[in-house]
């Protein structure tokens, strides 16, 4: 096997275990929130709010190595020929690719309605006419920042709490990660990833 074959092998192992861990913490996440302990609820809160952030981290990582391994990413020049391209300010391209990801996935899903099948997530066809708003890569971004970094604005912002995330972004992050299912599925018994099984035997040894 070429090196080059070799590493898209790797990267692609990656990603499988990146997606197990945005699945695992969304299943924790809807567990925390739809279980809550009544002799424990500050605890319960903690979890709920530590597994969603997690959540949108894995998440943001996920697509971020889908769109930079992404032939048409590497080709600039066609990004740069994109209206949302020619004013995107303080936006970086990832971010508004992500906006358009949405965009598409929300088109899509419309379209699955119009033609008679229903929809899995319980949306009507008018949530799929909203307008997706322009910072949701910018923003999305910064939550997976707050969440890897010791940053005083995890505790305290004005400008973008997880609350705030979560009220504006939230449908959106479910739409994102359920057309994930479509295509991306990971099989634990036949999932093999060297660096796990070296850590299993050696936390029996």
């Amino acid at each position: 096997m070429s090196i080059s074959r070799k590493k898209k092998a790797l990267v692609q192992k990656a990603l499988d275990h990146e997606y197990y861990r945005c699945m695992d913490a969304y299943i924790s996440f809807n567990y925390y929130l739809s279980n809550p302990s009544g002799k424990d609820i500050k605890r319960n809160r903690i979890l709920c709010y530590n597994s969603y952030s997690d959540f949108l981290a894995h998440l943001y990582e996920f697509y971020i190595k889908m769109i930079e391994r992404s032939s048409i990413f590497q080709e600039t020049g066609i990004y740069e020929n994109y209206e949302s391209f020619k004013c995107k300010g303080s936006l970086k391209k990832t971010d508004i690719i992500i906006k358009e990801e949405v965009e598409k996935l929300l088109r899509n899903r419309k379209n699955r309605i119009e033609n008679g099948y229903k929809d899995n997530l319980g949306f009507d066809i008018v949530f799929y006419d909203q307008k997706v708003p322009k910072e949701i890569g910018q923003h999305l971004s910064y939550m997976r920042h707050r969440r890897n970094h010791v940053d005083s604005k995890r505790i305290s912002d004005d400008k973008m709490s997880l609350a705030t995330f979560y009220r504006k972004y939230h449908n959106f992050m479910v739409i994102l990660f359920e057309e994930l299912r479509w295509i991306w599925q990971v099989d634990e018994e036949s999932f093999y990833w060297v660096d796990i099984e070296e850590f299993a035997k050696e936390i029996k040894n």
